[in-house]
């Protein structure tokens, strides 16, 4: 027995770090592909400069590990390694930055020649480079400064959504209840109030640097959250439906490394960028919110499986909604795939009140979800869309270590996925840098691409199928077909 529990602790342990070294991987043939890329054979050494940094997430002080830092304009990018860090060696000049990373906006910095070249002191170890001239100075940590704020106005909007976690409840801050990644013993429902401040742009998602505080006139916020009892959900929810421009929800499920404000603050995004008529609703499950615990939130999205089919039934019972869409991203669509193959076969009549449903980019086995769920979603006749890319550097890291089984999310050899029953729409040319053609992770499309956003407000406000949207042209193969995305 002791031999059989070590085998098998050995084997978790082993797919934990599988995942760790892909991770790990991944993050490192961005920065070699990025720096092969960089022409820089051609300058002297000495006309060189080094531009270090560290990116960090401003919510958590962690560093963020395999974010992208790019040269706009130049052919010149690297990745952070394990602890956030970056280096790049430019020419003297000024510049400007655009650093993404997976589940966070992209931000863009610029650079001036004081910043390359000269001593800054900071509260870290200093690291050398060499500079024009031969000369070596000490700097640390960041040398990405912001050009100063925005034009401020004082414009908000106020968006309430409707949310149901399986979390446990962990901390309250002055007007809000912190949800975390631990497993709750009940699904609690709420309300959260989320301001989008009037400087926001189509698929931004607006956060503070490193050099300031959370500003509601330039930041999506989280102002607070109330937790409320089922019966006082619903019927605030009813009364909201029944004040909406029209009787309409959607439900946005999210994938992994993801928090209960993230979530909460991304549907709030989706919502105002959608010009969404009716209600927002969120389902948050207890994902780790980190890069590396993948297998943990593999876990805990098996472990909250039944938790959202009875949110789902729930909701389906007792809504008021007469249009109903079901929106998942990544690892959330295993939640809602099975919770949909579920209800469908149990309470047909009761899954027919969802309008549309949504897979965007699914981390799923195509395998799976072709013999186990794809069936039974044709014969139920829900229009079911999905939005995959050739450009999903995270789903390309999920097949590695899946033993390199297909991702529904993933197209594969330019052929996508298709079936009866489903639309699938490819992303891939909607937007080269944030799908992960040039050097992002092309991971969260739906929410952070304007043009991928306005194809699906065309799917679920204004209703329409592909052949009556202007972005998408029909592509036939081998008899299959699907729809091409692009400008």
């Amino acid at each position: 027995m002791y031999t059989k529990l070590r085998s098998q602790g050995a084997c978790l342990a082993n797919t934990r770090w599988r995942w760790l070294v892909l991770a790990g991987l991944l993050a490192m043939s961005q920065q070699a592909r990025a720096q092969a890329l960089t022409p820089m054979a051609a300058q002297p050494l000495d006309s060189l400069a080094s531009l270090q940094g560290m990116v960090m997430d401003s919510a958590k002080g962690r560093p963020i590990a395999g974010a992208t830092v790019v040269v706009q304009g130049k052919n010149i990018g690297v990745a952070t390694d394990s602890s956030g860090r970056f280096s790049l060696l430019l020419p003297m000049g000024t510049y400007e930055l655009a650093i993404s990373s997976l589940g966070f906006a992209t931000r863009t910095y610029p650079i001036s020649k004081k910043d390359l070249g000269y001593n800054v002191t900071y509260a870290q170890l200093p690291l050398f480079y060499l500079l024009s001239g031969g000369r070596k100075r000490g700097i640390a940590e960041v040398i990405v400064r912001s050009a100063g704020p925005p034009a401020k106005t004082n414009a908000l909007t106020k968006v309430q959504v409707y949310f149901a976690t399986d979390r446990e409840a962990e901390t309250r801050k002055g007007a809000i209840t912190d949800f975390g990644p631990i497993r709750g013993r009940k699904v609690s429902y709420g309300t959260a109030l989320v301001t989008i401040p009037g400087i926001h742009k189509k698929g931004a998602m607006e956060r503070p640097g490193m050099l300031r505080e959370e500003d509601q006139y330039r930041d999506v916020v989280l102002q607070s959250n109330q937790v409320l009892a089922d019966a006082a959900f619903f019927a605030k929810l009813s009364a909201q439906v029944a004040s909406s421009a029209q009787p309409a929800a959607f439900v946005f499920v999210h994938g992994y490394n993801v928090s209960f404000v993230d979530a909460a603050r991304r549907t709030a995004q989706m919502h105002f960028d959608l010009k969404f008529p009716g209600v927002p609703v969120f389902f948050s499950w207890p994902s780790q919110a980190a890069v590396a615990p993948y297998v943990v939130d593999e876990q805990n999205a098996e472990w909250a499986q039944d938790d959202f089919k009875k949110f789902l039934v729930d909701f389906l019972t007792r809504t008021n909604a007469k249009q109903v869409y079901i929106i998942a991203h990544s690892m959330g669509n295993r939640l809602v795939a099975r919770a949909m193959r579920d209800v469908i076969k149990e309470s047909p009549n009761l899954a027919g009140k969802v309008q549309e449903l949504i897979l965007a980019a699914p981390d799923i086995d195509a395998d799976v979800f072709d013999r186990n769920i794809a069936p039974v979603l044709e014969k139920s006749g829900i229009h079911t869309t999905l939005y995959a890319s050739s450009g999903d550097k995270a789903l390309m890291a999920s097949r590695l270590a899946h033993g390199r089984y297909d991702r529904l999310g993933l197209v594969q050899e330019r052929v996508p996925y298709t079936t009866r029953g489903l639309e699938t729409i490819v992303a891939s040319e909607a937007d080269a840098e944030a799908l992960g053609l040039d050097f992002g992770l092309g991971h969260s499309y739906i929410a952070d691409v304007p043009l991928v956003l306005t194809d699906l407000a065309g799917l679920i406000v204004g209703r329409k199928r592909p052949d009556q949207r202007p972005s998408l042209t029909k592509v036939t193969v081998g008899g299959k077909s699907y729809w091409n995305l692009k400008p």
